[in-house]
Parts: C-alpha cells; structure tokens; sequence
C-alpha cells in the first residue's frame, strides 16, 4: 500500500481499476466480433507486452533514456496495430 493514501481510497482504486479492466476486455471481445480486430492484430500486441515486462521487472537496469525510446518503438507498434 502507498504511503499517505487512506485504505479506503487504495481499496477504491483497485476496485475502479478492475471495472476498466472488465470494460477493456469487453471492449477487446467486442471489437473482435465485430471484425473490427483480427488475430494478427491482437498478436502483435503480444511483443508490446513482452517488452513491458522487461522493463517493469528490470526497470533498475534502464535508464530513462532507454525506457523512452522503447516507448517510441511500443507508440509505433501500437499505431500500426490500429491502421492494419
């Protein structure tokens, strides 16, 4: 838990994170059922979440230069994913 934040408004934003996040996943079913996302499209999300684990459990390795750099990279991927 962070410090200077009351239980109640920690338990208050897991809660809310976990309703978007029911809302994302639904909206990911959705818009694959609507042909809107096809499988390459969702697979190529799979690398963005790859390098994310990385820098999350090795965050102490990258500098903030490294780290905006493979944001660009994600940024781009990502805006490819939408236009495919």
């Amino acid at each position: 838990m962070i410090k200077n934040i009351s239980s109640g408004a920690y338990y208050r934003e897991v809660r809310q994170s976990k309703e978007k996040l029911k809302k994302i996943c639904y909206s990911i079913i959705l818009l694959d059922l609507m042909n809107i996302f096809n499988s390459n499209q969702l697979a190529s999300l799979n690398p963005i979440i790859s390098q994310l684990r990385t820098l999350n459990e090795n965050h102490v390795d990258y500098h903030e230069e490294s780290i905006d750099s493979i944001m660009d990279v994600i940024d781009q991927v990502v805006n490819q994913v939408i236009k495919m």
